[in-house]
């Protein structure tokens, strides 16, 4: 129990310090409990996830516990600059906008339609890739069943299409409640690049344990000196 729960504690101390961040000042006039409401319902379900994740494991060595430690930091940061915070606040206290009013968000279903466009920044490219590459090093490790091609690879495009459909889902319903809604949307191009970024991590966890079996091999073929 003392394992886990120094396990968890750095994506308990991340996650709280970035909800002050969000909540200090930003909700002026908003009743305290519609303001605890809207963080329970953004942290609960990742804090379920920890939870459960974490109940799963039954070694726990050291080399473990770093391991989901920054897992489960790393999991933070993902959802943090992807979909956190749904402005859960706004759907509980601000009336529908007129439909003429209501903002539509942004999609594409082109592949490769934005890639290619001259106005997308490197930084946004890169951006991409390297958001889900610890994917493909940390989900190995921890669950040795994703250490193969076929299973990882639709686990990373269900994780990628399902923070996708979440950004869209968020700016659609922001859409219906702000003169100035979320600017997030739904883009294959996300997809493509996120799953590509996955893969060049999974393989660089593959090429590790290629190097770690010719390292042992090599030292159980060498003569004993």
């Amino acid at each position: 129990m003392i394992r886990k729960t120094v396990t968890v504690i750095p994506f308990v101390m991340v996650a709280c310090l970035k909800t002050w961040d969000h909540v200090y000042g930003n909700f002026p006039g908003i009743s305290v409990w519609i303001v605890f409401i809207h963080i329970c319902l953004n942290l609960l379900p990742i804090f379920v996830f920890v939870c459960w994740s974490v109940s799963k494991v039954r070694q726990w060595s050291g080399m473990n516990m770093v391991i989901h430690a920054c897992f489960y930091v790393y999991l933070f940061f993902v959802l943090y600059y992807t979909v956190l915070y749904i402005p859960y606040w706004r759907f509980m206290t601000q009336p529908v906008l007129p439909l003429e009013e209501q903002v539509f968000p942004h999609y594409n279903f082109i592949p490769l339609k934005t890639i290619l466009e001259t106005s997308i920044t490197p930084v946004n490219i890169w951006g991409n890739i390297l958001l889900l590459l610890p994917l493909g090093i940390f989900v190995p490790l921890i669950h040795p069943y994703f250490a193969r091609i076929k299973p990882f690879l639709l686990f990373a495009l269900l994780v990628s299409s399902g923070i996708e459909s979440v950004q869209f889902l968020t700016a659609l319903m922001d859409g219906k409640f702000a003169e100035y809604p979320s600017e997030r949307s739904f883009d294959v191009d996300d997809i493509i690049l996120n799953v590509s970024g996955a893969v060049i991590g999974f393989s660089l966890y593959q090429l590790w344990g290629r190097m770690k079996s010719l390292i042992s091999r090599s030292h159980r073929s060498s003569p004993n000196r």
